[in-house]
């Protein structure tokens, strides 16, 4: 029997909490934490954005991060299942409402990460399919900081084919073994957070089974991801220091931003304080953040609503697409 009161507590929180982790860290996005500590000495709370990648905007604004997630969860509620070729109409629709911005002369959508945005691009001009947009090779963090919301429609309502769902979203913008890898493993992460099959202590030993477990099933990835996190698992805890030695690339590499996600919520559970443990790292702090955001509520249901809660552009927007994907992931269940 499904606890339908976690299902539309997770429903009505997850969005929210993701666009607070994606604001909180847009603010201080690619900066070292040194700079931060320069800056703001520690962030504690949303701040006004004035980010290179995104230009200037208002505490609470969000970016692609928040975004994405809901062009997933939107197709979810209108197709009442996982249909790629939806989820990639979803996406059009976002980056055609994406403003434009000049980034070192070129102009980009705001925010948006290279690999998503030229796979999307390449679905906008209709001669590519969501089978064969994806960028080879490419082992960023655009699928993870998006999956929340299919993982959380996994776990109400789980099918035989959530693997392959999940390896035909990731392929369609980062098609990579590693990748691949990356995204299995962050889907069942936050599926056993959902069902309370693991402790949140117990996430980062957890990730290295499932690394290698699906190492041996897509070769392309060798040991990438396993081994990091066993190096990971040997500190034990996420700071300035071992930071810069798990996430060299500063986060925005898929391996690296599991082991920094996982790393900060093995040793702080709570958002939003785990939010801002991964703020004031730097790196991609936003994807980071909003990745750690999503877990606590995958886990917790509910959340502590931070004073500055209410500053999150279109929050009730949020709520409500979610309490919606939450009530047709249940009448989904309950016609199976």
């Amino acid at each position: 029997m499904r606890n339908t009161k976690k299902i539309f507590e997770v429903g009505n929180n997850l969005l929210p909490a993701i666009a607070y982790g994606d604001s909180a860290g847009l603010a201080v996005e690619t900066k070292s934490y040194h700079e931060i500590r320069q800056q703001y000495g520690l962030v504690k709370k949303l701040l006004d954005i004035d980010n290179p990648y995104f230009s200037k905007a208002k505490a609470g604004s969000w970016s692609d991060d928040t975004q994405l997630s809901l062009a997933i969860a939107n197709s979810l509620i209108s197709k009442r299942c996982f249909n790629i070729d939806s989820i990639a109409d979803w996406h059009i629709k976002a980056l055609n409402s994406t403003p434009s911005i000049l980034v070192d002369g070129i102009k980009k959508p705001q925010g948006w990460g290279q690999s998503t945005w030229s796979s999307i691009e390449r679905l906008k001009s209709g001669k590519f399919n969501p089978y064969n947009s994806g960028d080879k090779n490419r082992t960023g963090n655009g699928v993870l900081m998006k999956l929340a919301p299919l993982a959380f429609w996994q776990a109400v309502t789980p099918s035989i084919d959530d693997e392959e769902q999940t390896v035909i979203l990731t392929r369609m913008t980062h098609d990579s073994d590693v990748a691949v890898v990356a995204s299995l493993v962050h889907r069942q992460v936050l599926i056993d957070l959902f069902n309370n099959q693991i402790e949140p202590n117990d996430v980062l030993d957890l990730s290295v089974d499932l690394a290698i477990q699906y190492e041996n099933k897509y070769l392309g990835a060798s040991d990438t991801i396993s081994s990091l996190f066993k190096k990971a698992s040997s500190y034990r805890e996420i700071n300035e220091k071992t930071f810069d030695i798990l996430a060299p690339k500063g986060g925005f590499y898929s391996p690296e931003t599991l082991v920094i996600a996982y790393g900060i919520f093995t040793n702080s559970h709570m958002f939003p304080d785990n939010v801002f443990k991964a703020v004031n790292l730097g790196g991609d702090s936003d994807s980071i953040a909003s990745i750690i955001a999503a877990m606590s509520v995958m886990k917790f249901g509910s959340i502590d609503e931070p004073s500055d809660f209410h500053l999150i552009n279109n929050r009730d927007e949020l709520s409500n697409v979610g309490k919606n994907l939450a009530d047709v992931a249940i009448k989904n269940l309950e016609d199976k």
